[in-house]
């Protein structure tokens, strides 16, 4: 009996190491930038007040997950992140008006130097989502936050992505 099962029982212990051994890089969730930076400047050039610390908080947790966040004096590049645009686009689709959806875009530029002040890269990348409205302000500012939160995140993966020194 034991002998009919060796077969199957070897592959599934061989399928287990290796999609536990591998798995993460498999799947894409393993992510290691070759390059560390360091958060020099954030502005916000947009009309949305008191946005600064939301944005290098975001930038902080994002450069973090990736171990492409370094020390200000060690790290090989220097990030400045400027929030140019941020718009909102609400639009009301039921007919008593208590709820509905609000779009947020925005446009997050980047300018890298490396540590002699040199500039080695500068581009602009935007971020799209959609969030809801409801009748709660309480949750409609929570969902508008996590909104803003996730562009910048969007835009900031694709700077990830396009920034390869």
């Amino acid at each position: 009996m034991f002998k009919s099962l060796r077969g199957g029982l070897t592959a599934l212990i061989l399928t287990f190491f290796v999609i536990s051994g591998c798995g993460y890089k498999i799947a894409g969730l393993e992510e290691r930038a070759n390059y560390t930076l360091s958060i020099n400047s954030v502005y916000n050039m947009s009309s949305e007040p008191d946005l600064e610390r939301e944005i290098e908080d975001v930038a902080v947790n994002f450069f973090s997950g990736r171990s492409a966040l370094g020390d200000n004096g060690k790290s090989r590049y220097i990030a400045d992140l400027r929030l140019r645009k941020l718009n909102f686009e609400s639009r009301i689709v039921t007919k008593t008006g208590q709820t509905g959806t609000s779009s947020v875009t925005c446009e997050l530029e980047i300018i890298i130097h490396d540590r002699t002040g040199k500039e080695v890269f500068t581009g602009n990348f935007s971020g799209r989502t959609v969030y809801d409205l409801t009748s709660d302000i309480g949750t409609n500012k929570r969902n508008r936050t996590d909104a803003i939160n996730y562009v910048i995140k969007q835009s900031l993966t694709d700077f990830y992505h396009a920034f390869r020194p």
